[in-house]
């Protein structure tokens, strides 16, 4: 088990990479108000969008896909997504250790890529 575990943290590990944007120019995606993020203004480099928390407010989401991004969203506070979108998949599921859906677990559901953003906003659970 501990092998597996550490087999995990390795492709966790590989996505958590910081990147340097000295010189470079952010933007704010999402809601104006709440659900809003500030991200480096260059997410068409980016392949995948993991989403953990969206409730009714997929504003942030939206804009992403938008761009081209494919996207798994968790939320277990909703039954579904307030609307459809295109190369988009909901999971009603709550993210943590076991039993819950782990973020390791998440991002094996999702198919190789290089630059994954991951947007976290559960309420204090993060």
């Amino acid at each position: 088990m501990e092998n597996q575990n550490l087999k995990t943290l390795a492709k966790i590990a590989k996505f958590l990479k910081p990147i340097n944007i000295d010189g470079k120019l952010c933007k704010r995606y999402g809601s104006p108000n709440d659900g809003g993020y500030v991200l480096y203004d260059d997410l068409k480099k980016s392949d995948f969008l993991i989403s953990f928390g969206a409730g009714s407010n997929i504003d942030f989401e939206i804009q992403i896909v938008s761009i081209g991004i494919s996207a798994h969203i968790y939320d277990d506070s909703i039954e579904n997504l307030p609307l459809f979108l295109k190369n988009v998949c909901f999971f009603n599921e709550t993210i943590g250790a076991s039993p819950k859906t782990s973020i390791g677990k998440s991002i094996s559901r999702i198919p190789e890529a290089n630059r994954v953003i991951l947007k976290m906003d559960i309420e204090g659970s993060e």
